[in-house]
């Protein structure tokens, strides 16, 4: 038993030991890349996929969100304050954008108005998002 365990113990190390080399090799060349200038070009496509991956995690969130704006009854839905400002905080509207889609929504007259209008500016910047991901991709 203790002759397995010390086999084990030592097969171990070993594999340890090579995981070490690997990445002292690993640095090495990207070293050796940096210093030729190529690194730069593992560093863009690196911050490309995580810039798709964010979009893409921000289209599904607005997606989300839109299917909440979608459901709103009418006027005087208390969940329509609330996704305007949740809106304001997920695509940082401006002030003076976020006023109106309230002053449209704050009368019955208004309201279909105020959540059709609200419904395109989600749409939008959906679209707008993907646009770039696809210029991006070019």
């Amino acid at each position: 038993m203790e002759r397995a365990f010390c086999a084990r113990s030592f097969f171990i190390m070993g594999i340890v030991q090579i995981a070490i080399k690997l990445e002292i090799f690993i640095l090495s060349q990207l070293r050796y890349q940096a210093q030729k200038g190529k690194i730069t070009v593992v560093l863009i496509r690196a911050k490309r996929d995580f810039w798709l991956m964010e979009n893409s995690n921000k289209i599904n969130k607005l997606s989300t969100f839109l299917q909440k704006v979608k459901q709103l009854r009418g006027f005087g839905d208390m969940d329509s304050y609330s996704l305007v400002r949740e809106f304001k905080n997920l695509c940082n509207v401006p002030d003076d954008a976020i006023d109106g889609i309230i002053e449209d929504m704050a009368s019955p007259q208004t309201w279909n108005f105020g959540k059709i209008a609200f419904i395109q500016n989600v749409e939008n910047f959906i679209q707008e998002i993907s646009v770039n991901q696809i210029a991006e991709l070019s």
